[in-house]
């Protein structure tokens, strides 16, 4: 019923839509400009949604159009077409409302109060929730300070919204506004397009001698979970010198990642400028074998720095790089594999005469930094005895795991420079990789957090002050480590120089891993599954459904595969039996309740796969370890036998680093749009060589300086015919294969 004395007007759809998308489009703009000024990792994320969106919208496309929209000026394109977006759902969002908004000076205060409120409302709380992880004082308050952000938002929407209307509304009178709506989206999305235009005509200049440089040097360090907060922060205490000492020279900033951001996807990204779909490596072990067979160099399926600096007449050293095992030479260059910790292995360097250099520095490698320097606890070597879902067996075992990942990242640092300096002639392409910071994030980032917020490490994971006194500094020291360690690289350094450090994802804190799961067991509790007697290996033979390997260990939505006929490698399954037996299991699971009714799965759902039907189910994250599942026969069936307590605290962020100095670098550059994808295009423009146009990244022009800014990037069509594929018959060995593998698992990567 109509107010008196109220005049309602109809909703004016034209008008609000116009209005939407006009204040959606602008506010895209002021987006895109805090997001790529203040190094927010909301930009990343930003990235991944418009890229997929884009793929799954277009579908394959040319691989030109990405690599150009992934620049700064497709930063502002992504986030206009996402402020056209919003804008439009603004006008349906305010229909309802749509009679007492229908003068016009009072719909577009509306359109413009709300864009303000979500865009003050979501940094806002975005913020707040990243400062709350590493400031007590905040964390306390985060309710409050949450609570007083929207309200403060809402006022603001509200004031701008009543100052602003007539103003915008009036503008909107102007005659021709559509084309005045056209005109502002052209200068908002053409700079992305324009850039992806530019890219596809670099993409056509061939690579000729005339067009070819003499080579500088590149070194390129990848640091596995570098987090670049940690950088600033460390540096800034002066705790890092040498960190300090590149970037005061150089630039540094943010890394788009990739998915999966898995280390040994990313790592063959960077080392191809390919995604996982053309390089064919998905993650650590191979997805078409029942016994998860690690992957290994000869699964790479692109050319990688190695097979085109060998194919290039580059001297190139590569040591530690996923996946380096088994290694080849090449060219006149070495190779020490990603497995150089294990000294017996056949094929581990590249030429045998540098074998006894690496094995030196691998057995020196375990006492050049003592463990006190990061954790205060009495190694107990024979902690296998307690319990493994113990704290006891838990802090001696990841000790163990961040002793060995120390000693290697020592041996594979000091490796390098021991043979480059042995050499009467540096490489021209010097790629180190390593990897302990990944593990010592993932293990000790709750005491990284305890060490300035107790109250909220205690609350999140347990944390107490003994764990605080043993392991607070884990991880800053060894961010210190890797300081001194990148001093020593940085010692290889001349006038000719370019050094490249990058991350494959940075760090964060994790709430969602708390359990590790496989069902496995539940399978053959309830007959879908056999292991061969007194084994942990299945009888395939009798098996018609498991837990994927695939299957990340700490993730509670898991893939049941079907043992499918001519799909799996012992396959039984018939396609009829398939559809048969996937019904009675999808019916048991759904069925299942821990004796006090709770259920066991909450979504049990029927997925195609490649001519077979499989199941994703989800597991109840809030299963009480120490309660049973009641099996339909009426037995009773330990949780504990499905997941135990898996204690990673330390999760993957999207957000990873660029860090370049040396020669060709313009100092002082902000990172903008780069992708880790773009790492081997820029190397190889660095050295003088052309970029491969199959290759899905793009020269980082707007870094550099001097001659390697003056000169254009040139293409050839493919290096993928110049892969080194010698060693295919040669087979790792076991043990060595059990040992990475159960460094895998214990930090949740593999099952």
């Amino acid at each position: 019923m109509n107010r008196p004395g109220v005049r309602y007007q109809s909703y004016d759809w034209r008008k609000s839509l116009w209005l939407g998308l006009f204040i959606g489009l602008a506010n895209g703009v002021l987006a895109a400009t805090a997001a790529s000024w203040t190094e927010n990792p909301l930009l990343g994320s930003w990235y991944f949604v418009w890229e997929y969106g884009l793929r799954l919208a277009a579908g394959p496309a040319p691989e030109w159009l990405y690599a150009g929209l992934g620049s700064l000026a497709g930063a502002f394109t992504l986030f206009g077409v996402a402020g056209l977006a919003t804008g439009a759902l603004q006008a349906i969002l305010l229909a309802p409302f749509g009679r007492r908004l229908g003068a016009r000076s009072r719909l577009a205060g509306a359109h413009f109060g709300l864009a303000v409120f979500l865009l003050l409302f979501s940094y806002g709380l975005v913020g707040t929730f990243d400062v709350a992880f590493s400031h007590a004082e905040v964390t306390s308050m985060a309710r409050r300070i949450i609570g007083v952000i929207f309200l403060v938002a809402v006022l603001l929407g509200w004031a701008a919204g009543r100052v602003a209307g007539p103003a915008i509304d009036r503008c909107s009178r102007v005659p021709g506004r559509g084309i005045v709506l056209v005109v502002l989206a052209f200068v908002v999305l053409g700079p992305g397009l324009a850039g992806a235009l530019q890219e596809r005509s670099r993409r056509a200049l061939d690579a000729t001698p005339n067009t070819l440089s003499p080579p500088g040097r590149v070194i390129l360090l990848g640091i596995d979970g570098l987090e670049r907060s940690l950088i600033y922060e460390l540096a800034a205490e002066g705790r890092l010198p040498n960190f300090a000492r590149a970037i005061a020279g150089g630039v540094i900033g943010p890394l788009r990642t990739i998915i999966p951001y898995y280390s040994p996807v990313v790592w063959t990204s960077v080392a191809t400028g390919k995604r996982p779909h053309k390089h064919g490596v998905t993650g650590f072990v191979d997805a078409e074998t029942h016994d998860a067979d690690l992957l290994d160099r000869r699964d790479i399926g692109s050319a990688a720095l190695w097979d085109i600096a060998a194919a290039r007449n580059l001297r190139g050293g590569f040591v530690n790089w996923y996946y380096t095992w088994p290694a080849v030479r090449p060219g006149d260059g070495y190779m020490v594999s990603d497995r150089l910790a294990y000294t017996d292995l056949p094929l581990n360097v590249a030429p045998d005469s540098l074998a006894p250099i690496v094995q030196h520095e691998v057995s020196s490698g375990w006492n050049a930094y003592p463990m006190d320097r990061y954790v205060d606890l009495e190694f107990d070597e024979e902690y296998k005895r307690f319990p493994k879902n113990t704290l006891d067996y838990e802090r001696h075992h990841f000790y163990m795991v961040l002793e060995r990942s120390i000693a290697r990242d020592v041996a594979s640092i000091r490796s390098a420079v021991a043979i480059e300096s042995a050499s009467d002639d540096s490489s021209d392409l010097l790629a180190v990789y390593i990897r302990a910071s990944d593990a010592v994030s993932h293990i000790h980032w709750k005491h990284h957090v305890a060490s300035s917020n107790p109250g909220i490490a205690r609350r999140l994971w347990g944390v107490e002050r003994e764990d605080i006194e043993s392991f607070g500094e884990a991880v800053r020291g060894y961010y210190g480590t890797v300081d001194d360690l990148l001093g020593e690289i940085m010692d290889l350094m001349d006038e000719s120089t370019t050094l490249v450090i990058a991350s494959d994802h940075g760090f964060g804190f994790n709430l969602a891993g708390g359990r590790a799961v496989k069902v496995d067991r539940l399978l053959q509790a309830l007959g879908f599954l056999h292991f061969n007697e007194g084994t942990e290996e299945i009888d395939w033979s009798r098996t018609g459904f498991f837990d994927n390997p695939n299957n990340l260990r700490i993730a509670a939505k898991r893939r049941v595969s079907a043992n499918l006929a001519g799909r799996e490698p012992q396959g039984t399954q018939s396609r009829e039996a398939n559809r048969r037996l996937v019904s009675e299991l999808q019916a048991d699971l759904k069925n299942l309740r821990t004796t006090n009714g709770l259920a066991v799965f909450t979504d049990v759902r029927s997925s195609e796969l490649s001519g077979g039907i499989d199941l994703v189910v989800q597991i109840n994250r809030h299963l009480p370890l120490d309660g049973s599942i009641l099996l339909p026969d009426g037995r009773h069936f330990p949780v504990s036998e499905m997941a135990v307590n898996f204690r990673i605290s330390g999760m993957h962020r999207m957000d990873a680093t660029l860090l370049m100095c040396g020669r060709g670098v313009d100092g002082g550059r902000k990172v903008r749009g780069a992708g880790v994808l773009d790492i081997a295009p820029t190397v190889l423009h660095l050295l003088g060589q052309p970029i491969a146009r199959d290759m899905d990244g793009r020269v980082l022009t707007e870094l550099l300086a001097d001659e390697p800014a003056a000169r254009a990037p040139v293409y050839l069509e493919s290096y993928d015919s110049t892969r080194l594929v010698e060693a295919g018959g040669v087979r790792s060995d076991a043990r060595v294969d059990e040992v990475i593998k159960e460094q895998l698992r214990s930090l949740g990567y593999i099952q």
